[in-house]
């Protein structure tokens, strides 16, 4: 017997909906009270090629005689929840709908290629206008609404917001953003159309208009702790959509660590709402019997569905939005500051063929050595060395080439750099571990060759900045003249005698503190976070309510740092409610170690 098409599927799906989904999967996004959904990605959108994009017109129709795809995440996407799934499925929870689509060019890392003619340019906007007209026009006025209507949904659905590519950067990303945006703008000014450069990207400068940017963050727990404070002084100039955030280094497949660090995370995008306006989490789901993500936020097998503790921190902060925030004198608690740990060096690039030579450290008790560049070992990178210089000459990202012999945390890093061709300039690492994965790079012209700083590395991946950013271009065929003194407590970076910036390692804070209003309730909310095995002593003082109600609400979740939920014990990481007695004007409250704790106050203005 041969076999063409097989689904096997539940009869009783959520609301009954033909090809709709599984009712338990679907009411775990319900209990998430999410306010939009962003589909269908993600890398996938961009494509390992640009021919292997998501084509959104080929989701639509009898599930039957979609084709599907191979992605570059390994599987064959089949493409059973298509384009008009998404956007039913967005009605029936009440959520607006986002929609993502190719800007024009494939992934930056994987490929980089890229459509450029007019006609080409001119295909890549009305594939955007077809898939709008499908979800908002008149079926009597626009063939695409036409098929909406056919499928059964004459009326428009929620489509609001509309992003132009997927972590898609640099300059030929700016040239294709402005072609789509300006016309699009224009034609559909009710939708929020997105931008996929971070927002402190200088390229920005060059893009006119109002649209949301959406910075995306996959990294371990001491980044989501550290950058509390993130957003306290980005620009106000574009709203910020974070779409893809994560704490997925060293903690399992997600842990109860992992997810206080995102709770702080959390906290200062609240608490700078008036430019972080929304934000969502990713990957959403995995399946049990493939992991492809190192950490997923829901996961299912063929009759069971669970949550991480990460679910239970989205679903707290989302049951307990404020209407307004209110003033919090001491939002984190300042631990002691960190060193820099002791490493070895190396030399590296992103995106740009260089060289280096001339390469000399001074220890601390005045000897020197001059580093042999035959002796550098090739982590990644294309790497030549010969007449006593070390070039590199792949376009590959974050290249290292690490000397072995060499290990401090207290020298002077002296030599000369040179840029050959390419998108940026230079990598100066220190305190790297033996692997070369791990420790600090100053980048001089990152950015697009537009900034200079020193960021950490973990991984393999540099991301974050320690001290402040300085505006540099590196130039074509030029040798710096690159100085990098290195203490516990510091790394000073010079360029030609001249000292671009400071980096210091920053302050351990495991302690976090927000608070807002909810005019629904009468209620002050305070959310508190306490990263550390110990209980966590702190006072509050509630000014300018005319009355404190004794008795409130407190909503927990706490447990040991390393556990997980599962299959077996799914609940094990979940909040708990009870009721105190004791609240006041002035109060004090015990938090529990590891714990993402609620207080809800009743007041009186």
């Amino acid at each position: 017997m041969l076999v063409d098409y097989v689904s096997l599927f539940p009869q009783a799906t959520f609301k009954g909906r033909k090809n709709g989904q599984r009712a338990d999967v679907a009411q775990m996004l319900v209990d998430l009270h999410p306010r939009f959904m962003r589909w269908p990605g993600g890398c996938i959108v961009e494509g390992a090629t640009y021919e292997n994009r998501v084509k959104w017109k080929e989701t639509l129709g009898d599930p039957m005689t979609r084709r599907g795809e191979w992605d570059l995440w390994g599987y064959r996407a089949t493409w059973g929840m298509g384009y008009h799934e998404f956007l039913q499925f967005c009605e029936d929870l009440g959520m607006d709908a986002m929609f993502v689509n190719n800007a024009g060019m494939s992934c930056s890392v994987r490929n980089g290629d890229f459509v450029s003619s007019d006609a080409d340019m001119d295909a890549v906007i009305q594939d955007f206008r077809d898939a709008i007209d499908y979800a908002l026009a008149d079926p009597a006025r626009n063939k695409w609404a036409k098929m909406r209507a056919e499928a059964g949904h004459p009326r428009p659905f929620p489509l609001k917001y509309v992003e132009i590519g997927n972590e898609n950067v640099g300059p030929e990303y700016v040239t294709h953003f402005n072609y789509i945006f300006k016309r699009l703008k224009a034609e559909y000014p009710q939708i929020t159309f997105i931008n996929t450069l971070g927002h402190t990207d200088r390229l920005l400068e060059q893009i006119p208009g109002q649209y949301m940017v959406d910075p995306h963050w996959y990294r371990d727990p001491n980044f989501f702790f550290a950058n509390n404070h993130l957003f306290d002084d980005a620009p106000r100039t574009h709203d910020i959509y974070v779409g893809e955030y994560a704490c997925n280094g060293g903690v399992g497949a997600g842990n109860l660590l992992a997810a206080l660090s995102e709770a702080a995370f959390i906290m200062g995008m609240e608490r700078n709402s008036d430019v972080v306006k929304m934000s969502s989490y990713a990957p959403l789901f995995e399946n049990e019997n493939r992991r492809d993500w190192p950490c997923n936020l829901i996961h299912i097998n063929s009759s069971e569905v669970y949550g991480r503790a990460s679910y239970y921190v989205q679903q707290m902060a989302a049951e307990n939005r404020p209407t307004y925030n209110v003033f919090v004198s001491e939002t984190s608690t300042q631990g002691d500051r960190q060193v820099f740990r002791a490493g070895g060096i190396g030399l590296g690039s992103y995106d740009t063929q260089c060289e280096y030579k001339d390469i000399r450290i001074t220890r601390a008790d005045g000897s020197n050595e001059t580093c042999d560049v035959n002796l550098f070992q090739e982590k990644k990178g294309t790497w030549k060395k010969e007449g006593g210089v070390i070039r590199q000459t792949s376009n590959e990202q974050v290249t290292v080439a690490q000397f072995p012999q060499f290990s401090s945390d207290d020298y002077t890093l002296e030599l000369k750099a040179r840029k050959l061709s390419g998108r940026e300039g230079f990598f100066i690492y220190y305190g790297l571990d033996k692997r070369g994965q791990n420790g600090y790079a100053a980048n001089v012209g990152g950015w697009s060759n537009r900034t200079t700083a020193v960021q950490p590395m973990m991984r393999g991946r540099v991301n974050d900045v320690l001290g402040r950013r300085a505006r540099q271009t590196v130039e074509t065929d030029r040798w710096y003249d690159i100085k990098l003194v290195v203490k516990p407590e510091s790394a000073t970076l010079y360029v030609d005698g001249k000292e671009m910036t400071v980096a210091r390692p920053a302050k351990q804070t495991r302690h976090f503190c927000q608070a807002g209003y909810d005019e629904a309730t009468g209620e002050v909310v305070i959310k508190v976070v306490n990263g550390t095995d110990q209980s966590y002593f702190r006072s509050f003082n509630i000014s300018g309510a005319t009355n404190v109600m004794p008795t409130g609400k407190v909503i927990t979740l706490s447990g040991d740092a390393h556990d997980e939920n599962s299959f077996s014990q799914p609940t094990k990481l979940s909040p708990r409610m009870t009721v105190w007695g004791k609240f006041g004007k002035e109060f004090s409250y015990e938090f529990a170690p590891m714990s993402f704790t609620i207080l809800r106050v009743k007041v009186t203005k």
